[in-house]
């Protein structure tokens, strides 16, 4: 999310909004909210039914991408898909010639027990030895090809490894 400055406008700073949407949800086929105010796009609908922000995190450059880690170790030691997500990762970038490029970068973020999410500070690149990993780069373990835009992530794991 976030609105880069354009103009006279000066944008918005890029966040990633957390969201519960269980009201939503249960309203069934009938909900009664509507985010018909800029308050309730970034406060959450006034109606009963509607998504509750729960959290906001600054997410530096623009986040594009996203994907959700659904996978957990089970006590047997194989990974099983989860509803209760611990993780996530999302990517900086865009489409150069649009003006919104992003810095390139994949990111992981932590859901906390309290539901709030908070960048993983563990999840470094090994070049630059700050939080996510830099694609604007010229080595590769594969070799010297230059600078990658990250774009599409999945968590995955092995097929023998999932009960």
């Amino acid at each position: 999310m976030g609105r880069p400055a354009s103009g006279d406008d000066l944008g918005s700073p890029p966040y990633i909004l957390k969201l519960d949407i269980q009201k939503l949800l249960a309203s069934g086929e009938n909900p009664q909210c509507t985010i018909d105010t800029l308050d309730e796009v970034t406060a959450g609908g006034a109606e009963s039914d509607c998504p509750a922000v729960v959290d906001t995190l600054p997410a530096k450059g623009g986040p594009h991408w996203g994907a959700l880690d659904n996978l957990q170790v089970g006590d047997d030691g194989y990974y099983h898909e989860t509803t209760d997500v611990k993780r996530l990762a999302y990517a900086n970038y865009f489409v150069a010639r649009t003006g919104l490029n992003g810095d390139h970068r994949v990111c992981m973020v932590d859901v906390q027990p309290d539901q709030t999410l908070a960048l993983d500070e563990k999840f470094r690149d090994e070049r630059t030895g700050e939080a996510c990993l830099d694609f604007d780069r010229a080595s590769w373990p594969h070799g010297d090809w230059g600078p990658a835009k990250p774009h599409s992530m999945l968590f995955v794991t092995a097929d023998d490894d999932v009960k």
